[in-house]
């Protein structure tokens, strides 16, 4: 019996030597992994940092290159300043004319109304004249406005 307990024990203390070695084990690949993406961000962030580096070189050696093109642009800069200038004077020339021309055509559209109502009423006047004087009137101011009449008739089916 005492040699099954101490069986027993040495069964249980394996089982326990096992389980720790396995979790050992376990905690060994997690600090290796956390230690592998450690290194994988650590690696791109110095290579971030060697970019940001290069380029902070480059631009202290290119300083005073930047600074005469930006002379250069500031001219070019003055210059699209005064030809927008201009050309913003020019458009606001042209709104003005435009509007002026749109309330002229405007106008214009109510003469032509009422002048077609003028023309149709001149028109069935004419009618009334012809058909009263049978086509053939006496006064000579009749004959004219029937001869005006007539030119205007013809001019207005072609």
């Amino acid at each position: 019996m005492e040699q099954f307990k101490l069986k027993q024990k040495l069964a249980d203390k394996d089982c326990r030597i096992r389980r720790l070695q396995r979790a050992l084990n376990r905690a060994e690949y997690q600090v290796e992994t956390a230690a592998n993406e450690q290194a994988e961000r650590t690696h791109h962030v110095r290579q971030r940092l060697a970019v940001a580096n290069s380029e902070v070189a480059e631009l202290k050696r290119n300083w005073s290159a930047r600074s005469n093109a930006e002379d250069a642009t500031g001219q070019e800069r003055d210059r699209l300043r005064h030809q927008l200038a201009t050309l913003s004077g020019q458009y606001n020339e042209l709104a003005a004319k435009y509007d002026q021309l749109s309330a002229s055509a405007q106008r214009a559209a109510k003469e032509r109304k009422q002048l077609q109502a003028l023309v149709r009423q001149w028109d069935a006047m004419c009618v009334r004249l012809y058909k009263a004087t049978g086509g053939r009137p006496r006064r000579e101011a009749d004959k004219k406005i029937l001869a005006t009449w007539t030119q205007f008739r013809k001019a207005v089916r072609k």
